[in-house]
């Protein structure tokens, strides 16, 4: 038998640890540590924005770092930027108000 060693319940070792992920993400009362992160799934990065607005990483990059009108709001996160989704969709929405004005 090749792979992860069997654990008592036949299960894998990664593969019991994911299942018991899950069964603890169905429990109402999050830890403190998963209440503070349930928002960061709401970040996305340089190339979830391109494929969301349908543009190229590099339009995206540029208007983000200011080098193009108009700036997209982001955050910088070291060599990371990071864009909430919401922001993303308030920025082109005035850029449609924009066009039809």
């Amino acid at each position: 038998m090749t792979g992860a060693p069997e654990t008592r319940t036949g299960m894998s070792a990664p593969t019991k640890r994911k299942a018991e992920h899950s069964r603890s993400s169905d429990n109402p009362e999050l830890s403190a540590h998963e209440t503070r992160n349930s928002g960061l799934s709401q970040y996305l990065t340089v190339e979830d924005v391109a494929e969301l607005i349908k543009v190229s990483p590099a339009w995206v990059r540029a208007h983000a770092n200011g080098n193009r009108n108009p700036r997209m709001p982001s955050i910088k996160l070291g060599k990371y930027r990071r864009f909430r989704h919401q922001a993303v969709l308030d920025f082109i929405h005035a850029l449609e108000g924009n066009f039809n004005a």
